[in-house]
């Protein structure tokens, strides 16, 4: 297996340009403000259909949205500031299980993340997460008779519209590592299984995964749910890819 982060750094890299402006406007209450993204309006829609964030404000037309919370952060400042770099086996589950559900909505509307980047991801509360930046969302289509796609277990042909640019310093998959071309329209759904979990892993166990730390740390966590969803979505072939997890 290949491993597509063998050239990082154990932490994610970031623009010193925040994209999204995240403030405190109450005792009890926060604004952020989107950039002007191509997919902002289906990156609200998804946050809005949250069911766990009942008291949330949108405005479309300002590209932002209020919420009522004791502490929101990004999930990075929370990793350096309250989980010495990495999260607990519980808090992770959390934040697996509230992306897909934002994942969940978006397929739904024809879209999907395909990039993650920790500081584009909120902590609500220390409890909830949610995604914030449209630049990790691309829409998505359906193709027929792909015999190379019929045989994955994930059983579907969906595959990302890859129209702009995007940092392959993100969380993402080793077929985004090497795609050189965009636009591009041959990227398997499948992707974002491995970019999920190697999300996961790096919250976790605070390192970038890599092929001489994964079964380490994996080993640590053997039989558990999440060894079982890394060990289904970190396949380096997309075909044998999985995004499982058993509560």
């Amino acid at each position: 297996m290949n491993n597509n982060n063998n050239n990082n750094n154990n932490k994610p890299k970031y623009s010193t340009n925040q994209e999204q402006v995240l403030r405190k406007i109450g005792t009890h209450s926060y604004s952020v403000k989107l950039k002007d993204d191509r997919y902002k309006s289906q990156l609200l829609e998804s946050i809005q259909s949250l069911y766990f964030i009942p008291k949330i404000t949108i405005n479309y037309l300002r590209n932002e949205f209020q919420l009522y919370a004791s502490t929101v952060q990004t999930v990075q400042e929370w990793l350096t500031k309250n989980g010495n770099g990495r999260m607990s086996y519980d808090t992770s589950v959390k934040m697996m299980a509230c992306l897909d559900q934002q994942q969940h909505i978006l397929n739904e509307k024809g879209y999907s993340f395909y990039t993650f980047n920790t500081e584009d991801l909120l902590i609500i509360d220390d409890n909830h997460f949610i995604c914030i930046n449209a630049k990790h969302i691309c829409s998505t289509h359906e193709e027929d008779n792909i015999s190379s796609i019929k045989s994955t277990k994930n059983n579907t042909n969906i595959f990302f519209n890859l129209s702009t640019t995007y940092s392959k310093d993100d969380f993402c998959s080793p077929e985004l590592q090497q795609c050189r071309r965009i636009p591009n329209y041959t990227i398997h759904i499948s992707s974002f299984y491995y970019t999920f979990a190697s999300l996961i892993f790096y919250c976790l166990f605070g390192e970038r995964l890599s092929e001489k730390n994964k079964d380490a740390f994996m080993n640590t966590i053997i039989y558990t749910p999440l060894f079982w969803f890394f060990q289904k979505g970190l396949q380096y072939e997309p075909k044998e890819r999985k995004c499982f997890f058993i509560s």
